[in-house]
């Protein structure tokens, strides 16, 4: 039996056998319910099938748009007709399964697809999630080349499709994290692991092992001072008491620090652009999902939070920052579903920084809340609709 508590069920997909979560597991949807005794430990060895699942480079021939393998990414009509300020600031989210651009005045439809989420952006790329029945895979449009999978993982035969989803790029890399089953005897039935995969054909190298069961690791960010050290949220039992916190994991020397505690769900980290705090969501008492800031303390190899404080009180999700850190963005739950809002912070005469009054940039339907939104500057978001209409050759 699945109990779904009402503002949370957003962000699970169950396809498969597979299950996902990226709002959080336990203030989702309740899973189906767990065994009684845990599953003996699974074959940590890579199968030769496993790897050569994923990830391919330059994919078959396609069809011309308006459809490449399915995704219809051509402009579409926008209930404004005007494209966001050039001048100006804008935001990349996703309504319905397509991604739209906002400035706050005016909202672009960038793609008409329906299955397209988990969005983000390097100076000169696009990454995007395509989820199918079965599976899903992680696209790149860029300048150079169409829009394009960097992942295949349809299979006719079910049981070997894989997942792909929030992908982030590896900052000062031509490389990217994914969350992904690719190997699932390492990632157990129905988890994902953090993954390192390149844009190329190299296979993906496997970043974190989650504890079977309990939904994987999810929610990846980097340290863009050292891409080495990440932040991720963890599921697992104790007892059977299912917890998420916030790990930090130093890839070099594969240490891991939990950050949080276990009697203080938190999920969804941001990594601010001078690497020295993250926003993040808590989970309190009453069931809000309530935005919060940390500093990041790293000494001796381990790192640790200080001073978090209490930002924004409501149902949050996915808080991210601005290229300099002067604006956090984040979705809210309102009447009318999840909205995009943003807030700037001020300095104070001590030097405290603090926020200031949100302000709310979408209205109307309401933005998928399991996928992260993106900061643009108005060149990226002209670039942005080039590139998802850049036809096949």
């Amino acid at each position: 039996m699945i109990k779904y508590v009402r503002y949370t069920a957003l962000a699970i997909f169950i396809a498969g056998g597979l299950l996902s979560g990226t709002l959080g597991l336990n203030n989702l949807a309740f899973l189906a319910e767990q065994p009684d005794s845990p599953a003996p430990p699974l074959d940590r060895a890579a199968t030769p099938a496993d790897q050569a699942a994923m990830p391919v480079g330059v994919p078959t021939a396609a069809p011309a748009l308006p459809v490449i393998a399915g995704l219809h990414l051509l402009i579409a009509p926008s209930p404004t007709q005007e494209p966001p300020d050039p001048n100006g600031t804008a935001w990349l989210y996703v309504i319905g399964g397509n991604l739209w651009e906002s400035d706050g005045r005016s909202a672009v439809q960038l793609t008409n697809d329906g299955h397209i989420g988990q969005p983000t952006l390097s100076p000169d790329a696009l990454l995007f999630v395509e989820q199918s029945r079965n599976a899903s895979d992680v696209w790149l449009a860029s300048p150079d080349a169409p829009p394009r999978p960097i992942t295949r993982n349809t299979s006719p035969t079910v049981s070997k499709n894989h997942w792909a989803s929030q992908p982030i790029f590896v900052p000062g890399r031509q490389r990217l994290f994914v969350l992904g089953d690719f190997n699932k005897s390492s990632t157990g039935p129905g988890d994902l692991a953090v993954w390192e995969l390149g844009l190329g054909q190299e296979p993906p190298v496997q970043i974190t092992r989650p504890p079977a069961y309990a939904g994987g690791d999810q929610d990846v960010t980097a340290d863009p001072d050292d891409p080495r050290q990440i932040i991720f949220t963890r599921y697992a039992y104790v007892g059977t008491q299912l917890i998420e916190q916030l790990e930090w994991l130093d890839v070099s020397s594969d240490t891991l620090v939990p950050l949080t505690a276990t009697d203080q769900p938190s999920r969804q980290a941001s990594y601010s652009p001078d690497a020295k705090h993250i926003a993040f969501v808590r989970r309190g008492p009453a069931m809000e999902e309530d935005l919060y800031m940390a500093d990041v303390q790293v000494a001796n190899g381990r790192a640790q939070l200080d001073n978090a404080r209490q930002l924004v009180s409501g149902v949050i999700a996915n808080p991210v920052w601005s290229p300099d850190g002067s604006t956090l963005a984040y979705l809210a739950e309102v009447a009318d579903g999840f909205q995009l809002w943003s807030t700037a912070f001020r300095r104070d005469a001590d030097g405290t920084e603090s926020p200031g009054q949100p302000r709310q940039i979408t209205t109307g339907s309401g933005v998928d809340a399991t996928s992260r939104p993106v900061y643009l500057t108005g060149n990226q978001a002209k670039q942005v609709q080039q590139w998802l209409s850049s036809p096949v050759k």
